[in-house]
């Protein structure tokens, strides 16, 4: 079981022989998620643009040359993990990433029981069938103001 802290999504330029780096701070057992994308710039296309993403120790976790593509990292020590974007090329490139901001495994141990569940579920239910008398009441309060309403324009 994973729990999703955040989700960013950004774009930017990298300008032609530069290099951008994003960090992204994540704890050991973490899992980084996310998806790149460069523009679809059609001179643009033959220029040779990478990702890296390195952990804190400085070792690269995962490398592309790819035009787009997604990457999954579950992380082995707590730090900032770089993502680094290299534009080797003539032109400037616009980058798009989303990173779904470091998934935390659950421990089993932490998950409900069945037995601590069916109360909540219980209760659930009734604050649902409260709900639905609720609506029902508002329905009916609505109706008799629409029939005030024309009574009273009516006279």
């Amino acid at each position: 079981i994973y729990l999703i802290h955040a989700v960013l999504s950004i774009s930017f330029n990298v300008d032609s022989n530069d290099k951008l780096c994003l960090g992204e701070t994540a704890l050991n057992g973490d899992i980084l998620m996310g998806t790149f994308k460069y523009n679809q710039n059609s001179n643009a296309k033959l220029e040779s643009m990478s990702i890296n993403i390195e952990d804190p120790l400085k070792n690269i976790k995962y490398s592309s040359k790819d035009e787009s593509g997604s990457f999954s990292i579950e992380t082995q020590k707590n730090g900032v993990y770089n993502i680094c974007f290299w534009n080797k090329g003539r032109f400037t490139r616009s980058v798009t990433i989303e990173l779904k901001n470091a998934l935390k495994k659950v421990n089993n141990k932490n998950k409900a029981k069945k037995k601590h569940i069916e109360p909540l579920q219980q209760q659930m239910l009734n604050l649902l069938d409260s709900a639905k008398h609720l609506r029902n009441d508002l329905e009916y309060l609505k109706e008799r103001e629409f029939e005030t309403r024309d009574l009273n324009e009516s006279t």
